[in-house]
């Protein structure tokens, strides 16, 4: 059992639910990220390293543009990475309003993606080594800042 009585202190700790506020949306979000999309793609990264190598990233770069690419209604991910916010530095949707350090990051991540498509290993010489997953750990994640 991941969530129980017994893992309540552990789990508060990891997402910092112990601060009081009074809008919890973003502890929540966090849990539920991790819980939907991160833990399952680290499961399945690790039995998949046995037939081919796995490469994981993660993107957390609050974008300089986020209110106007998410619009009025999406507030909750102003100066935060939502889901999908990668997408307009891989196909660059909204490069008229990268900033030179946000435009410096899209070719990383553009670089990054051909790399794997073409050799199926994302290294590129503009990036630190990214090693793969292996079975033991998924701790081997390239982060976009």
């Amino acid at each position: 059992r991941v969530f129980g009585a017994h893992n309540v202190a552990a789990i508060a700790h990891q997402y910092d639910a112990a601060s009081a506020v009074a809008d919890e949306r973003d502890v929540l979000s966090r849990l539920f990220s991790d819980a939907i999309t991160v833990c399952p793609s680290r499961n399945v990264s690790q039995v998949n390293t046995v037939h081919r190598p796995v490469f994981l990233y993660e993107f957390n770069h609050a974008s300089s543009f986020a209110s106007r690419a998410w619009g009025p209604n999406s507030t909750f991910c102003f100066n935060v990475t939502c889901a999908g916010s990668e997408l307009p530095y891989l196909f660059h949707t909204a490069s008229e309003l990268f900033t030179s350090d946000e435009a410096a990051l899209s070719a990383e991540i553009v670089s990054s993606w051909g790399n794997f498509l073409s050799s199926g290993d994302p290294s590129n010489a503009h990036l630190p080594s990214w090693p793969s997953v292996n079975t033991t750990s998924a701790a081997a994640t390239m982060v976009f800042t």
